[in-house]
């Protein structure tokens, strides 16, 4: 069994190590989980890992997987191949966070296990997933004010005490610079080019197509997004620690994955696997925030006692259920928590949460198929939702709607949904928008909701609103 060392260090808040890794030390290939919402609404941890020593990457039905300058390519499925690595490395933990692997899944990803038709165009060109392992992450506990150190001996079992005497001092080191960062100075963007790729009158017109099919019954909703995107000349850490500082949330990341870096501003868990508990937080319904108290208690109370956003979430809460009671054991699955009304800066959402335990004690990954996408961003019911959103959505959606998050050599995971997130690739960008479509939907009113979920984009980029955008 591989052994694992742990050690508490001086609290230091997680994005002044982020700053002191990418910007003293130019650090590559960082995974940083920031939890920088703690009010409840998640927020407790955040983590930092940085020089990973192999990667995993699958496109174009490919498995690649990097190590020690070597390469394995090969057709497995990609869950099995994951899930013979995690048991190589395999090790035990009395915490929830562990060295293991970071990185994504994206929305197409389902497509290798479920049979959907592909006549879409795929405008970014990123693996369907790709992962980054690491044998020591820095866990950060904003509620105790605690920072552990998890250091695996998986790659140095024969200089592991040599290993990680070094490893404990760069730490320390990167700790003490740390205390000393101030706040940050943005300078103002470059956005050369920003507009969306689906015109409002397009957007408009299917949301009518859309309610047709909801009329004849094939689906009781319909999550439908576009994309915003352009080009743009920035330092990506510097939009993400706008995104961070504008509209604070729980699951937000920043991942470097060398060819691109995705910043994700995400409010929403997919899921969290703590030994055979797992546990989904599907999340329906926005309102905006405007700055006034007294239209925010509006718009909070207009959201509380809305029923079409109930019964939206309630088609959602449903499908997990369905979801969950395929890979749980009979009896285990409910709903703990109905409805949840969250506060964030730029807007208020509808949450729910709902619970099981997986009926396998085996270190079994490929359950992850059976949940994937969340409901959440597809409709309901899932697969002929996903057939729809292929035919109406004018390109493919990559990382939207995927999920980012880790997978732990303990057998824990945690994931987030990727929305209100940007890839950055070439100078180039993307920051897809979309909502929940239910038969009583008003078309411009869910146009402006995507504008609302594009706030936090438009503030970042010194935009300021989607009247700037070139259409």
């Amino acid at each position: 069994m591989n052994k694992v060392y742990a050690e508490e260090v001086n609290f230091v808040e997680p994005w002044k190590v982020f700053v002191v890794l990418k910007n003293i030390q130019g650090v590559d290939n960082i995974s940083f989980l920031d939890s920088s919402l703690n009010n409840g609404n998640g927020g407790r941890f955040s983590l930092l890992a940085w020089e990973p020593f192999s990667s995993f990457s699958f496109e174009n039905k490919r498995v690649l997987y990097k190590q020690n300058g070597k390469k394995i390519q090969t057709d497995s499925f990609p869950l099995e191949f994951l899930e013979d690595i995690l048991k190589k490395y395999s090790l035990k933990t009395k915490h929830f966070f562990s060295p293991g692997a970071i990185g994504f899944f994206s929305y197409d990803f389902a497509w290798n296990f479920e049979k959907l038709p592909s006549i879409k165009p795929d405008d970014i060109n990123i693996p369907e997933c790709f992962f980054l392992f690491y044998d020591r992450v820095l866990v950060f506990d904003h509620f105790d004010k605690k920072v552990h150190l998890f250091i695996s001996d998986i790659i140095h079992k024969n200089d592991f005490s040599r290993y990680r005497k070094e490893i404990v001092s760069n730490i320390l080191s990167i700790i003490r610079k740390s205390q000393n960062i101030a706040e940050p100075i943005f300078a103002p963007q470059k956005v050369k080019k920003i507009y969306s790729q689906m015109d409002k009158n397009y957007y408009l017109s299917s949301i009518k197509k859309i309610r047709k099919y909801i009329e004849k019954g094939d689906v009781y909703q319909i999550n439908f997004a576009h994309h915003i995107k352009g080009e743009i000349d920035c330092c990506s850490e510097s939009v993400y620690s706008m995104f961070r500082k504008i509209n604070p949330t729980g699951y937000s990341a920043y991942f470097d994955a060398g060819d691109f870096v995705l910043l994700s501003n995400s409010p929403e868990m997919f899921f969290k696997k703590d030994g055979q508990k797992i546990t989904t937080r599907p999340m329906k319904g926005t309102r905006k925030r405007t700055g006034s108290m007294m239209l925010d208690n509006k718009f909070k109370r207009e959201l509380k006692n809305s029923n079409k956003e109930k019964a939206e979430l309630l088609m959602i809460v449903d499908l997990e259920r369905n979801d969950l009671g395929r890979i749980c054991a009979p009896g285990s699955v409910k709903v703990t928590r109905f409805p949840i009304l969250e506060e964030y800066n730029t807007v208020f959402q509808m949450t729910a949460e709902i619970e099981g335990y997986l009926n396998t004690k085996k270190p079994d990954i490929r359950f992850i198929s059976s949940i994937f996408p969340s409901g959440s961003v597809t409709g309901a019911p899932k697969i002929r939702a996903m057939e729809i959103i292929e035919e109406t959505e004018i390109e493919k959606r990559g990382f939207y709607t995927g999920s980012f998050g880790f997978l732990g050599f303990n057998n824990n995971m945690e994931f987030n949904i990727l929305i209100r997130s940007m890839l950055l690739k070439s100078k180039k960008f993307w920051y897809p928008v979309g909502g929940g479509i239910v038969w009583d939907s008003q078309p411009e009113k869910e146009y402006e909701e995507t504008m609302v979920k594009a706030k936090n984009l438009f503030l970042s980029l010194g935009v300021k609103n989607d009247r700037e955008m070139h259409i």
